[in-house]
């Protein structure tokens, strides 16, 4: 579409009414699906030397559903020679990925109906996590003895689902703490769902231990989150 103010568009015959775009497309770049952005504006303008009446302004194309105008002068306007009227959209996707539409104005130009490209990518919602507690301790336990089991709840708190790839337990004194129980890892929790890990102390040398129960997650904060295990060796004397 012709900007009204090129070279090109000034050389187009004047006679009667001649319709320009402010703008050929409107890029939405990326969009969480389910919620909408800020709205972009195009404005049309008559060039010409009568009247350019639009009949309507209309959204086609595979995904117009996933575009709606909000505010709209120019359906059943009439613009006068240098007159001009403007339509805002807004871009929500319902679904993943690359989405496009085109806005179709409808007159009695020549060249009617004129469109502008709409585009935008749906993306998933993010994810969240919540572990609860943060730490475990598991006080003082006699050396080479096993502690009863502690667990840990992990909870999805985001828009979207919560995917946990893998549990482990690494750190310096990795060896001295085990997963005793899990039904977190290859889980995908839903909103508002949870799964427990439960981790066990058994230390193989006296004095402080700790680890790090770390949880691979596609949530935001680097895809895993942990929680820090510690306790105390102390030694066993047998009778």
């Amino acid at each position: 579409m012709l900007d009204p103010n090129s070279a090109q568009a000034k050389q187009v015959p004047q006679n009667g009414p001649v319709a320009t775009l402010s703008l050929s497309a409107l890029n939405f770049g990326n969009q969480t699906t389910g919620s909408s952005g800020r709205t972009q504006s195009v404005t049309l303008r008559n060039i010409g030397n009568a009247s350019l009446t639009v009949s309507s302004v209309a959204l086609a194309g595979s995904n117009a559903s996933d575009f709606s105008v909000v505010s709209d002068s120019c359906t059943s306007g009439t613009l006068p020679p240098s007159g001009s009227c403007s339509v805002s959209v807004r871009f929500m996707p319902v679904a993943i990925g690359a989405r496009s539409a085109s806005l179709k104005f409808n007159d009695n130009a020549p060249d009617s109906p004129q469109a502008v490209a709409l585009s935008g990518t749906g993306v998933a919602p993010p994810a969240g996590i919540q572990l609860n507690p943060t730490s475990l301790d598991f006080g003082k336990v006699d050396f080479l003895q096993q502690s009863a089991v502690k667990t840990i709840t992990v909870s999805s708190t985001g828009a979207g689902p919560l995917n946990i790839s893998g549990v482990t337990v690494t750190g310096s004194n990795a060896a001295d703490f085990s997963i005793a129980s899990n039904n977190c890892s290859g889980a995908t929790l839903a909103t508002g769902a949870s799964c427990v890990i439960g981790l066990r102390f058994k230390p193989g040398l006296i004095g402080a231990r700790s680890a790090t129960l770390s949880i691979s997650d596609n949530a935001p904060g680097g895809g895993a989150h942990s929680c820090a295990a510690t306790g105390w060796a102390r030694p066993h004397w047998s009778m």
